[in-house]
């Protein structure tokens, strides 16, 4: 879930609270917020910004199919700024904001993808973050090569083999 506009609202919906999660943690990376859990059961979802004098929090509950779940409040406030990096904006994060930078240019150098997320998203990510996610995508470029390659020559793959 990539929220290229930075916002979620009340009453946005997941399927899931892994989805639920990553929306929070997109909007947290882009707006500089770092979270602490204060509720994560089966039904409740809360956090609060890590900063007590901060008003910002999040809050989910799972909907009646148990399936679901929904953002029932959503405070704003948010009046501190984070430390020069977002701890949240990983290798991985990063390496799935630039996915369309990288199928254009496998060979991005770290000041172009440090430029694009400070543009797209507001968020300065330091040069070693940027290294470990070109080298993340070359490797998933990689994988997903050597998959295409079974599938096209016919060798079955052990999932096949099962049925």
């Amino acid at each position: 879930m990539i929220l290229e506009h930075g916002s979620i609202d009340d009453d946005d919906v997941g399927e899931n609270l892994l989805i639920i999660n990553k929306m929070a943690k997109d909007y947290c990376v882009q707006h500089g917020i770092t979270l602490r859990k204060i509720k994560n059961t089966r039904s409740r979802y809360t956090q609060r910004c890590i900063n007590n004098d901060c008003s910002f929090k999040i809050h989910a509950t799972v909907l009646v199919d148990k399936c679901t779940w929904m953002i029932r409040s959503l405070t704003e406030g948010h009046k501190y700024s984070n430390t020069q990096f977002n701890k949240h904006a990983s290798s991985r994060c990063v390496a799935s904001k630039l996915l369309d930078e990288f199928k254009d240019n496998s060979n991005m150098d770290k000041e172009t993808m440090q430029k694009t997320l400070m543009r797209r998203f507001g968020v300065a990510i330091p040069d070693y973050i940027c290294w470990r996610a070109r080298k993340l995508r070359k490797i998933q470029r990689v994988s997903q090569a050597s998959t295409s390659i079974t599938a096209a020559s016919g060798v079955p793959t052990q999932s096949s083999q099962a049925i």
